[in-house]
């Protein structure tokens, strides 16, 4: 039977969020492309005819993860709530509640993977950049509502939340142990919000 477009594509995705899952179940390096294909329930050749090799996968997972999260940043920022949770929302879409530590240990690691492959082939959908803009029209906004504090320069603290969100992980090995825990990662970025912007009776 001749595939389709649509038929490629909905292979295509499948197998990326299969990779996804295998990621984080088994760690990017350990997992097996054969794995992933036989779980995804597609055979060797219908991996290859979608991708070159490991590489090219985490290439699309990124790419795909970078969609769907920008998708999400969108939805939060056109919703109806204020623009501090606005804020706390989108800054807490970097650190998922993961329950099994083994995925946490393999979600760090795939997330300096994601850093180190950007820094090699470069932010292609300036996710970074988006992730930034972002929160600065949101401090922005605070701004004009007199939250933010005395000498707080929104610029410099949009670039100091993103700093923050992706330099957790990759320096998580050096911080104290008691500390290289997604909860206490979202906590400490948490915390410099809190540090910058007046609190309200309403937040």
């Amino acid at each position: 039977m001749k595939r389709t477009k649509e038929d490629a594509q909905i292979t295509k995705t499948k197998l990326i969020n299969t990779a996804f899952r295998e990621f984080l179940e088994t760690g990017f390096e350990e997992s097996k492309l054969e794995d992933i294909a036989s779980k995804a329930g597609v055979t060797r050749g219908a991996f290859y005819w979608h991708f070159k090799d490991k590489n090219d996968l985490l290439d699309s997972v990124i790419e795909y993860k970078d969609i769907e999260s920008m998708k999400i940043c969108s939805q939060i920022f056109e919703s109806e709530l204020l623009p501090y949770d606005k804020l706390k929302k989108i800054v807490s879409l970097n650190f998922p509640e993961i329950k099994s530590a083994k995925k946490k240990s393999n979600f760090v690691r795939l997330k300096v993977e994601l850093y180190n492959h950007m820094i090699k082939n470069g932010d292609k959908r300036n996710v970074a950049g988006s992730f930034t803009d972002t929160c600065l029209a949101l401090l922005r906004q605070l701004k004009k509502e007199n939250r933010i504090r005395a000498g707080v320069d929104v610029k410099e603290a949009a670039f100091n939340i993103l700093s923050m969100s992706s330099g957790s992980y990759i320096r998580f090995n050096s911080l104290p142990v008691n500390n290289r825990n997604l909860k206490n990662l979202k906590k400490n970025v948490l915390n410099y919000l809190k540090l910058i912007v007046i609190s309200s009776t309403t937040n």
